[in-house]
């Protein structure tokens, strides 16, 4: 979006009423931009026990099962789900986007 703010300030400028909803992992300097920084959510440690217990886990399962009501499945992919926690970092939104696409691609 960074090279792209002339656009976001000319739409802003033209049309008061519109608002957008951005997320950038940086500031976009516009004159209009509120910030609401997200944390990242605890991840669980190597060879953990109880994975499950994480917030980032935690999250990714909620969103699983919202998008594959019904499957049962989703608990015996504890192992997947705890690697897409990882390497996503603990943040939500790369935690939500990546239960969304389970609707195309299966978990290993």
């Amino acid at each position: 979006l960074l090279p792209e703010t002339n656009l976001l300030q000319k739409i802003l400028t033209e049309a008061p009423n519109v608002q957008l909803l951005v997320t950038s992992r940086e500031r976009l300097r516009l004159r209009w931009e509120w910030l609401l920084e997200v944390e990242a959510l605890q991840v669980p440690r190597k060879n953990s026990a109880a994975p499950q217990e994480s917030g980032a886990v935690r999250l990714f399962l909620h969103h699983l099962r919202r998008v594959q009501p019904g499957d049962t499945s989703v608990d015996g992919q504890l192992q997947a789900v705890t690697q897409i926690a990882r390497l996503s970092g603990g943040m939500p939104l790369a935690l939500e986007l990546a239960a969304a696409t389970t609707r195309l691609f299966a978990l290993p």
